[in-house]
């Protein structure tokens, strides 16, 4: 279709100009008025684009008319209403002004964001385990916070940054808090005197003030500390809880449980005398046992108490507990976790053993038939048959 337009069209004056219209001049910028995005010069054989815009040049000395003003992109970017300047979206860098020399703005390019993930909108960047700050995107500087890497002063980070031990001496660390980018502080224990505020409680622990826990008692034989701290649960417990309250790893070991916080020990029988568990699933990596050593290897090298070992009553144990309690659990005593890099026993304050606090986590008695004893223990009815007799008048025969 042939129309006669009367105005000006891209910097030529159309008053007596024939064009086509269809797809190469959309209708809109012809019947738009004005001079469309540029300036021709004194005698109209030339146009220059505004900036922002493209095309131009010398007129077309068939059509009469110069190629077409059109805006030009900015990618990832806001064009200002006066096709002047490109703000880049947020999470991405570059913004400025409109460079007449390769008619095209600056390239709004993607921000990274150096040990941290930025999200899928590009608004923030949340820093990795083990590195602090971070945050929304700096708009006015178009970068992110960076992540710095968090130290934790007297410990040991761990290679993949999600645990702090402590040195020696100090107690704290543990598991990196993603809410304060910041690992529990070491304290040095011989400047913090352990001290705990019970109230009312009968059992369990409480924060002792030097990153550690404070036990606030131990329930009678036959029941066991409920999740109120009193001693309101009848029966012996047959799931021990050994936990790292502040998260940490200490040696080899990093408590670790499917479905608890803390490495999860069933009873399986007795040994010396008293209950026994055992861990197939934990912080070791390994099948473990919690039992009572008694200390019968001469000369001792260390004390009486609940030993967690790879071996049944072995006496070169992972991790110890030197308390003379029947079942190892609500400790007041300081359990100690062997270092494998300098092979010594590092106490640490912060663990504690519990009773699972589900009804399946105890038992009425835990033999309940002489039977059951067999089972569990050989030992007993080798040295008194009388011990696996249920009627009465046993009497005790010879090997």
């Amino acid at each position: 279709m042939i129309e006669k337009l009367r105005g000006t069209l891209n910097c030529v004056q159309v008053d007596e100009v024939w064009v086509l219209l269809g797809e190469v001049i959309p209708v809109e910028l012809l019947l738009s008025g004005g001079v469309a995005n540029g300036e021709s010069n004194t005698n109209g054989t030339y146009c220059e684009c505004n900036p922002g815009f493209d095309g131009g040049g010398q007129i077309n000395e068939t059509s009469l008319i110069f190629d077409l003003c059109l805006p030009v992109n900015c990618p990832n970017g806001t064009i200002a209403s006066d096709s002047r300047t490109c703000v880049c979206n947020v999470g991405f860098s570059g913004s400025g002004e409109y460079i007449n020399a390769t008619d095209a703005f600056p390239v709004c390019d993607e921000e990274v964001c150096p040990n941290g993930v930025v999200s899928i909108d590009r608004a923030r960047c949340d820093c990795l385990i083990g590195y602090g700050r971070g945050g929304r995107f700096l708009s006015d500087k178009e970068r992110y916070p960076l992540c710095r890497e968090v130290t934790c002063e007297n410990g040991r980070i761990s290679e993949d940054k999600h645990t702090c031990e402590c040195s020696e001496g100090f107690n704290g660390g543990g598991l990196f808090n993603d809410v304060t980018d910041s690992y529990l502080s070491c304290q040095n224990t011989s400047e913090c005197i352990p001290s705990g505020e019970c109230g009312d409680y009968e059992c369990g622990h409480v924060s002792d003030s030097c990153s550690g826990k404070f036990s606030c008692g131990q329930c009678p034989y036959g029941s066991v500390c409920a999740t109120s701290n009193k001693c309101a649960l009848e029966g012996l417990c047959v799931t021990v809880i050994v936990n790292q309250t502040n998260g940490g790893t200490i040696g080899n070991w990093t408590p670790w449980s499917p479905d608890r916080y803390g490495d999860v020990y069933h009873r399986k029988g007795h040994w010396a005398g008293r209950p026994y568990f055992e861990s197939t699933e934990n912080g070791w990596n390994t099948h473990t046992y919690l039992y009572w050593y008694t200390g019968i290897q001469w000369p001792a090298s260390l004390e009486v108490g609940w030993y967690i070992s790879g071996t049944l009553g072995g006496s070169d144990p992972l991790a110890y507990l030197p308390e003379r309690i029947p079942v190892p659990i609500d400790n007041a005593a300081v359990w100690r976790v062997k270092n494998y890099t300098s092979l010594a026993f590092v106490s640490d304050r912060a663990i504690t053993s519990f009773c699972g606090p589900a009804e399946s986590d105890r038992v009425t008695d835990y033999h309940m038939t002489p039977e059951s004893v067999t089972a569990s223990a050989p030992w007993y009815h080798t040295a008194n048959p009388c011990l696996l007799e249920s009627q009465t008048g046993c009497v005790l025969r010879d090997e």
